[in-house]
């Protein structure tokens, strides 16, 4: 099932030399409900950007925090967050904020940067942010 995503910013930054597993991805935005967002059973991120990144991370712990739903898992020296919570004053839009830390990611990177969040036993949200600026370190994508 198909859901609406507004991608606002997007920043990856590479590690800074093979193997240092120093690398980061941050990405934020919000949606519109419905289709309705529980979690858990599952919610699975997908970041993509033009050239070879495709990183996939499906949390495994996911449960309230403050007035939202928090997910997060560490791997090995690599951490996974992501934050949901409903924007003040509405009852239909949830603003999110994903985090990967300490990742084996190398550049160079190259827009568009595609984010698909699944969740719910099947919906699916993607959006693309154009809106690129490649620095020494990565991307900053952000939506103006």
């Amino acid at each position: 099932m198909p859901g609406s995503l507004n991608l606002t910013r997007v920043r990856l930054r590479q590690e800074s030399g093979p193997g240092a597993n120093n690398g980061s991805i941050r990405a934020q935005g919000d949606f519109n409900t419905p289709p309705a967002f529980s979690a858990p059973p599952s919610v699975t991120v997908k970041i993509q950007d033009n050239l070879a990144l495709n990183q996939t991370h499906t949390f495994g712990s996911c449960g309230p925090h403050g007035s939202g739903i928090r997910c997060s898992d560490t791997v090995g020296s690599s951490s996974f967050r992501a934050d949901f919570k409903r924007f003040k004053g509405s009852s239909v839009v949830l603003r999110f904020r994903i985090r990967f830390s300490h990742i084996a990611i190398d550049g160079p990177f190259q827009a568009p940067v595609k984010v698909t969040l699944t969740h719910n036993g099947g919906v699916v949200r993607m959006d693309t942010i154009m809106d690129c600026k490649a620095t020494n370190s990565g991307l900053n994508c952000r939506e103006f």
